[in-house]
């Protein structure tokens, strides 16, 4: 049977990827498509992942939907940012692209078009252009209130936990981050913080500032970052995190952390992994870093933040993978 190339095959039928629940290849009969979404930053292409199968089928409905909408309307921004996004959660991050693109230029000035481009820009390892539309988002963004970004997730659909503000820091922080641009990522997370809305909000930014500071040298502001974190906050998208940073206050033990990362999914441990492998680097261990970073980037989650800076960490110290 031939192969659409944004598809691929599963037991019979065609399921496309999610951003963050993979199947497990061990227990499913995949065959992946010639053409690659994206390449590594060791220039290997990478492949849509297809979606859970109990999971595809809402998320498939609500792409059909944002089809739907765009057709009926294509006056409204809302519909370029929500077919952009559902594309994206599809694993069809250059159409999300693209579809951003022909938002911006009606709306040369919408800092969500901006802030959503800057994300898959980064997906796809294409930091210089995630840099740019993460600075015209926040240019844009400064003229109104921060503002609820609700999740086109099925199994996130509802939750406020995340902001226009929030994210577009995050992930200009993260693009800072993978170009080793070390202060500009610490006071872009610093950023995150000042801004934030809820717990999830400090943690996300707490989490790689830790990291960076660190990297810097800068231990005393590290610990009193740290000193911050409790054990009892109110979390609910990043527990990942705040398990590690936890682990560092000497409170969780990193390597049940890493364990319960595996039994999650892919998406488990490249978000605890990445962040134990810095607590082992931190505490002198480089070849117990090594080894997680490895692990990380060995699984299919290569959309996952985890799994980019994984991979830029590997590529700037000259390891292969």
């Amino acid at each position: 049977m031939g192969l659409n190339p944004r598809v691929v095959e599963i037991e019979g039928y065609a399921r496309a990827q999610s951003d963050i629940i993979y199947l497990d290849s061990s227990s499913h009969t995949m065959s992946l498509p010639g053409i690659p979404e994206a390449f590594s930053l060791y220039k290997k292409p990478l492949y849509v992942i297809p979606y859970r199968p109990d999971l595809a089928e809402g998320q498939q409905k609500k792409l059909d939907k944002a089809i739907q909408d765009f057709k009926e309307d294509q006056e409204n921004v809302e519909n370029y940012i929500w077919l952009g996004r559902q594309l994206a959660y599809m694993g069809r991050y250059r159409e999300g692209i693209a579809t951003f693109t022909m938002g911006l230029e009606k709306y040369p000035e919408d800092a969500e078009l901006y802030r959503h481009r800057a994300h898959r820009f980064l997906t796809l390892r294409l930091f210089d252009h995630a840099v740019t539309d993460s600075m015209l988002s926040i240019k844009y963004m400064m003229k109104a209130p921060d503002k609820i970004e609700y999740s086109g997730l099925p199994i996130h659909e509802t939750l406020e936990i995340y902001s226009l503000y929030t994210n577009t820091y995050y992930h200009l922080g993260l693009t800072y981050y993978a170009q080793n641009e070390l202060e500009k990522a610490e006071k872009t997370f610093q950023n995150l913080i000042d801004v934030a809305m809820n717990d999830d909000h400090i943690i996300m930014g707490a989490y790689w500032r830790h990291m960076i500071l660190h990297r810097l040298g800068r231990k005393k502001e590290a610990d009193d970052l740290l000193a911050t974190i409790q054990a009892d906050m109110d979390i609910v998208v990043a527990p990942n995190y705040h398990q590690v940073l936890l682990a560092h206050k000497g409170e969780m033990d990193p390597e049940d952390i890493l364990t319960k990362g595996r039994e999650e999914s892919h998406l488990g441990i490249t978000a605890s992994g990445n962040g134990i492998a810095n607590y082992y680097l931190i505490h002198g261990d480089k070849d117990k870093y090594i080894e997680i970073l490895r692990e990380v980037v060995s699984t299919d989650a290569w959309s996952g933040f985890g799994y980019i800076i994984a991979e830029a960490d590997l590529k700037r110290q000259g390891i292969e993978i």
